[in-house]
């Protein structure tokens, strides 16, 4: 009986992960392109420093999706800082430790989907 429950526990965390990753990648399939997340346009180089910033002081995490839907990195946004050129409050985002070659875009809750780079 014990290895019963056992086995209904672990179970029920496999489904709840699997509807929560649902939920994530309609959320992010349903997401517009947005210009307040600004890429390097023309890609990024697997071995060098990838960073890119976000016109929304609310974001606070972002994700790297792959041309598939996949969630291939999660990171965390810089604290805002204020860019006196254009007035905009900023937040960067670091991905330069993910150096796998490929079709990605960042996915930004509450912001939406970078171009594809």
């Amino acid at each position: 009986m014990k290895l019963y429950s056992i086995l209904i526990i672990a179970f029920s965390g496999v489904l709840l992960m699997s509807c929560n990753n649902g939920q994530l990648k309609k959320q992010i399939h349903e997401s517009e392109t947005s210009d307040l997340i600004r890429i390097n346009q023309a890609g990024y180089y697997p071995s060098l420093g990838k960073r890119f910033t976000v016109a929304d002081d609310r974001a606070t995490t972002f994700m790297l999706v792959n041309k598939d839907g996949k969630v291939v990195f999660k990171g965390d946004l810089s604290e805002e800082q204020l860019w006196d050129p254009s007035g905009e409050t900023l937040r960067k985002g670091d991905f330069s430790s993910f150096s796998k070659e490929g079709t990605y875009f960042i996915h930004v809750p509450g912001s939406g989907n970078s171009y594809p780079f």
